[in-house]
């Protein structure tokens, strides 16, 4: 088949342009798949925090207290373990917005 529109008469390989297509497709696909990606990093970094926050907020509200109510240190200590395990994790949440940063053609 030629290309009537520019009058190149040069032959198109129609299983090229197909295979180019279906990898214009998925590039696309893998985009959308990595910004949701970082949105659901943002969203569980933001709930950690949050979390770890509530627990020491929660030691703070009862004082002396949070001695007698084991309940208290327990969630606190819970979102530290949270905390601890799943921080370091999010610290680089730009390295995932770095590597999808490839230009589009």
């Amino acid at each position: 088949m030629y290309d009537a529109i520019s009058f190149d008469f040069q032959p198109k390989d129609e299983n090229f342009l197909l295979q180019e297509k279906r990898f214009r497709n998925l590039e696309k696909t893998l985009r959308l798949f990595v910004k949701n990606i970082e949105v659901v990093m943002i969203q569980i970094h933001s709930e950690v925090k949050i979390l770890f926050d509530v627990g020491e907020e929660l030691v703070q509200y009862y004082g002396d207290q949070s001695s007698k109510a084991p309940e208290v240190e327990g969630i606190r200590s819970a979102q530290r373990n949270i905390a601890d395990s799943i921080w370091h994790g999010f610290v680089s949440i730009g390295t995932v917005q770095s590597r999808s940063e490839v230009p589009c053609p």
